[in-house]
């Protein structure tokens, strides 16, 4: 019994990452919807000057019509890639099985998986990264009501992406501490259930546990020779995952249509937005629609940023770590931005969704980065603390300008 009360008093930061994100998905959507801006908060405060635009469910209505096409027979051909490729997602199969309850479960799911994603998060923060209960918890939260995961959560494929990756990475560095085949076993699982849970985990969330595993083991070990020895070992847990996955994915791949010139794409190739353009976007809190041409929104949390300064400027922290997660944003922001990679990996055609769950992982990324730099708060001086203050204001000032159109009311819609 006291087994019992030990282990789930090590699980109330998780419980309670959950039940605060749940309700606050619940009360924001729900304000969002219904309730007119400006009439409660002021819509400078409130960040909102229309409503939600009922396009932020979506996807769910799309599940709900493919839920109508399966249980009819109509689904034809489709049927394997909605089950799996599209709709691996318990709460899917659920509203499958309770047609009337449909709509009910499947928002319950809408909901659940902000908990889902947000003590995700805090686990590999607090229990891997090391970094207090409330670091951990804020971040936690920033992480699951980040712009790009706020307008995706009506689609399960990437959301449960979002939901895994942290269990991923956790479990990566399980098996850097410890080197036991339990923790190897547990990389194959996650890799397995980040590449089962839909197509955007197996194109976008696998590769990017790629690098960023790559990157935790240069932060870990000492020797360069090590670090990689490690890294290939944690290769080998991902081939695993995805071929472990290849009965879920394969179905779905060979049912998509790929025409793509890869000359024409090179000859065309050219950045949707710039590194600038992603930083003013996190201050802006603008939202547009990800599929128009616009700046894309990257609301990570201006916490996230202020700790992202304290990495690059902390000296305590080694260089080659610097270096080497300096390379890994920018090869994440290459292929979130390059215009050549969406028309290369064009699996969904130029589904806008898929380059949000491109930039999903890039906030992983970022938000891995920021866990270091709050572990290592310590080794800043007084004038580094004015720095991880200031500079995030200086760029907050000079963004203010251009968030004067501020509205959360246009958001993506499923292709």
């Amino acid at each position: 019994m006291n087994n019992t009360k030990g282990r789930l008093k090590d699980y109330r930061g998780e419980l309670f990452c959950f039940l605060a994100a749940v309700l606050i998905a619940f009360i924001a959507l729900n304000a969002g919807r219904y309730i007119e801006p400006g009439k409660i908060l002021p819509t400078g405060l409130s960040m909102r000057s229309d409503k939600l635009n009922e396009n932020i469910l979506g996807g769910i209505n799309n599940a709900l019509d493919d839920i109508s096409l399966i249980r009819n027979g109509s689904a034809d051909q489709n049927l394997w890639r909605m089950l799996t490729f599209i709709h691996l997602d318990i709460f899917f199969y659920l509203a499958l099985l309770i047609p009337r309850a449909a709509k009910t479960v499947l928002m319950a799911g809408y909901y659940i998986k902000f908990g889902l994603c947000c003590s995700a998060m805090y686990y590999f923060l607090a229990k891997h990264i090391k970094i207090s209960k409330l670091a951990a918890s804020l971040l936690a939260v920033m992480f699951a009501f980040s712009s790009h995961i706020i307008f995706n959560a009506q689609f399960s494929a990437v959301m449960n992406m979002a939901i895994f990756m942290p269990v991923l990475l956790s479990s990566i560095d399980s098996y850097y501490k410890t080197r036991s085949w339990k923790s190897f076993a547990f990389i194959w699982l996650a890799s397995f259930a980040v590449g089962a849970s839909g197509g955007y985990g197996l194109l976008t969330g696998i590769p990017a546990a790629v690098f960023i595993s790559l990157l935790m083991a240069v932060g870990l070990y000492e020797s360069m020779k090590m670090a990689i020895n490690s890294w290939f070992k944690v290769l080998g847990g991902f081939v695993a995952g995805v071929v472990t996955t290849a009965a879920f994915a394969l179905p779905g791949l060979m049912l998509m249509k790929v025409d793509v010139n890869i000359a024409e794409s090179v000859k065309n190739a050219k950045v949707s937005f710039t590194v600038m353009d992603l930083i003013r976007a996190t201050f802006m809190l603008r939202s547009g629609s990800i599929s128009t041409g616009n700046v894309t929104s990257f609301y990570i949390g201006i916490l996230t940023i202020a700790a992202l300064v304290a990495f690059i400027i902390n000296e305590e922290i080694p260089l080659r770590l610097k270096v080497t997660a300096a390379v890994m944003v920018s090869v994440f922001h290459i292929v979130c931005c390059s215009t050549f990679v969406n028309e290369t990996v064009s699996i969904f055609g130029t589904s806008p969704i898929l380059t949000s769950s491109r930039l999903i992982c890039l906030e992983i990324l970022l938000f891995f980065i920021a866990g270091i730099g709050i572990k290592n708060i310590t080794g800043l001086g007084r004038g580094g603390f004015i720095a991880v203050c200031l500079i995030p204001l200086a760029f907050l000032i000079l963004s203010n300008n251009a968030s004067a159109a501020t509205s959360l009311s246009s958001v993506i819609q499923p292709s």
